[in-house]
């Protein structure tokens, strides 16, 4: 069987090359999803879970699975655990997980507000408006205060993911190697930026064994 894990605009493939056409495709998987290692004797594991931290898919690093990367053509895999990992997290996955406002509270809210901000950057320019009146303007909409640490903590993780050379992301995981193992924390750090005191993402869920759900997210 020869697996290849499949670029494509929106989602990962992971299909079975050996298989008819139409029939090849094992697993699509969102970009927000996360690879996290399983060290294995004689063949490492790498597991995918999805943005609720749920397990979805396997790989095995077997000497015969392959990358193709968006509009490339397959290349066999002949790296090591760890950079499939960051191959698969920094390249083919996001890593972002959305929660709606409602859920996530004034955190998700501000997040969401400083996307939007940054898509309309180029238009509010335009109109001679400042990055200083703007930040207010969000700060407003998301009623915060001016001591909630909220954008503080924000502006570190956003210049460690910018600006960082030596960006390093720290997973752990709740019940892990059971069926209910999800993401609990990611770690971000770096030390040649500016900003050098790591940024921990908390996962927080609901619900019991086999129901877990996402429930808050939190940076700290």
């Amino acid at each position: 069987m020869g697996l290849v894990i499949k670029q494509l605009s929106n989602v990962i493939n992971i299909i079975e090359d050996t298989k008819p056409a139409g029939e090849q495709t094992l697993y699509t998987l969102s970009t927000t999803c996360v690879a996290k290692p399983v060290v294995r004797d004689p063949y490492d594991i790498v597991q995918f879970l999805d943005d609720t931290g749920m397990p979805t898919a396997s790989v095995t690093l077997d000497g015969l699975l392959k990358f193709q990367d968006l509009a490339g053509p397959p290349t066999l895999w002949v790296g090591t655990l760890d950079a499939f990992i960051d191959k698969m997290n920094d390249t083919y996955f996001t890593n972002s997980v959305t929660v709606p406002p409602s859920v996530g509270g004034a955190l998700e809210a501000t997040q969401l507000l400083v996307k939007t901000a940054v898509e309309s950057i180029d238009t509010k320019v335009a109109t001679q408006t400042t990055l200083a009146a703007l930040l207010t303007e969000l700060q407003l909409k998301a009623d915060l205060t001016e001591t909630q640490p909220v954008s503080v903590v924000q502006s570190r993780l956003t210049k460690l993911e910018q600006e960082a050379n030596d960006l390093q992301k720290t997973f752990t995981f709740l019940s892990a190697g059971t069926a209910d193992e999800r993401v609990g924390t990611i770690v971000y750090s770096g030390t040649t930026t500016p900003v050098t005191t790591p940024v921990t993402k908390t996962f927080v869920y609901t619900g019991g064994p086999g129901t877990y759900l996402l429930s808050t997210i939190t940076l700290s």
